[in-house]
């Protein structure tokens, strides 16, 4: 499958789809699948046919999140500078921000994993609908890489939350997470699709500039609590961290074993949260 069919985008009854369209992978995002999100993205914003925006996945999974064997030369902390990597770091927070400054509602179909850079992706949606045993992580927390592109959490979840995502690197399910605020709803698998659809079609029946200045009114809120500034903040500390020897350590187990070896070797730790808390 060539990068081209990995994203997947359509327009149908005023609603844009993008699908991540890599099952065989749980959706594993390369560098060059991020960029066409964002390509889509900016395409659903230009399209006067789409009022509505929905990001979903194909197969078992919304996504497991960035493919670490994918552009090791940009993942790899030792092969930059420390303003080369903050400069990388800052690109792909700068990439999910185009979800959130889009004048359109973005809905995102959660299921299966949606974990690293998909958590980035649903927390800088407007709405998230998850299956109830969707599992949301950030696994560079728990093996050590590297902090999220963002610090979106602390505006869905509030400080405590946000620190058990960041600082425990916990895995929480979708009952969970709609507990706490992460997503709108949690759902059964069989009634995701349709409750998807049916939000979505009922925004796309309003006039577009009521959804785009109603969805800007909300988001100057968030920016009022300083989300810009913090982005920044979150960019220079990750950076920082990434020189770290744990960091490296990572990396040197991606280059010796492959991915697929390194998160296996490094996810021992990670303890998923009890969802009945």
């Amino acid at each position: 499958m060539g990068d081209e069919e990995r994203v997947l985008y359509q327009v149908a009854d005023r609603i844009a789809t993008i699908t991540l369209n890599r099952p065989e992978k749980r959706n594993a995002i390369t560098f060059a699948m991020r960029d066409a999100i964002v390509g889509y993205v900016d395409a659903a914003g230009a399209d006067r046919d789409a009022r509505v925006v929905v990001v979903r996945g194909n197969g078992p999974a919304f996504t497991s999140g960035v493919d670490v064997g994918d552009r090791v030369d940009l993942q790899d902390p030792s092969a930059h500078t420390f303003e080369e990597d903050l400069a990388e770091i800052t690109t792909a927070a700068r990439s999910w921000e185009r979800l959130w400054e889009l004048p359109k509602p973005v809905l995102v179909k959660a299921h299966g994993h949606c974990i690293g850079w998909g958590l980035e992706i649903a927390l800088h949606a407007d709405m998230v609908l998850a299956s109830l045993d969707c599992r949301f992580a950030y696994p560079s927390v728990s093996m050590g890489s590297g902090l999220p592109d963002s610090t979106m959490a602390i505006y869905h979840l509030g400080p405590q939350w946000a620190k058990r995502l960041l600082l425990a690197g916990d895995t929480i399910d979708g009952r969970t997470a709609a507990r706490i605020g992460l997503v709108m709803e949690a759902l059964p698998d069989d009634e995701l699709d349709g409750a998807i659809d049916a939000l979505a079609r009922r925004m796309a029946a309003l006039p577009p500039d009521l959804l785009a200045e109603s969805k800007r009114v909300v988001n100057r809120g968030v920016d009022l609590m300083g989300r810009a500034v913090l982005l920044d903040v979150a960019a220079h500390a990750n950076a920082a961290f990434r020189r770290s020897p744990s960091a490296a350590a990572f990396m040197r187990l991606v280059q010796e074993r492959g991915g697929s070896a390194a998160i296996e070797s490094r996810s021992g730790d990670a303890r998923p949260a009890d969802p009945s808390r």
